[in-house]
């Protein structure tokens, strides 16, 4: 999975992704429950910006830069403000809710967001990616490009007000 291909399976996977948000801000809407207007452009916003930085060919480390800024600056942005687990903490059910609240209370997610360690992961990340062969390999291997893409996205999940 190379440039084009990776880059249409990446932009299924924010559209479903996307799907999944209006379809919990619906959820809510059919039990009287209006979610601000500004959350749901703040998300709509997430995908887009997510969309096309997937879409950019990674030919040019330029385009892989400005890619990966918006990536790592702008998406995990506009996904705190948007606030997808309020969202889904507020449109599932009581068995659901408490599942989701275990797994976010659980000691590896506290680890992964505590302030420290998302700096360093971030910086660190972005550092080993553009300073070792890792970018050689995210061009040549899927898996890396996979998980590098991940690692950017992981600090807007770990914003407060998620």
């Amino acid at each position: 999975m190379t440039g084009q291909l990776a880059g249409a399976w990446w932009v299924t996977a924010v559209a479903a992704v996307a799907a999944g948000y209006a379809a919990a801000v619906r959820r809510l809407g059919l039990r009287g429950v209006v979610w601000p207007r500004g959350r749901q452009w703040a998300a709509a916003g997430a995908a887009v910006l997510a969309g096309a930085a997937f879409l950019v060919p990674h030919g040019d480390v330029r385009g892989v830069v400005v890619a990966h800024l918006v990536l790592s600056g702008l998406v995990p942005l506009c996904v705190a403000l948007a606030a997808p687990v309020t969202l889904v903490l507020r449109s599932c059910g009581p068995a659901g809710r408490r599942r989701l609240l275990g797994v976010l209370h659980g000691r590896v997610i506290r680890l992964l967001s505590c302030g420290p360690v998302v700096l360093v992961l971030q910086v660190g990340g972005t550092a080993a990616y553009f300073l070792t062969p890792l970018y050689g390999w995210t061009q040549r291997l899927p898996a890396p490009g996979v998980l590098v893409h991940l690692h950017m996205l992981w600090p807007g999940a770990c914003s407060p007000g998620t």
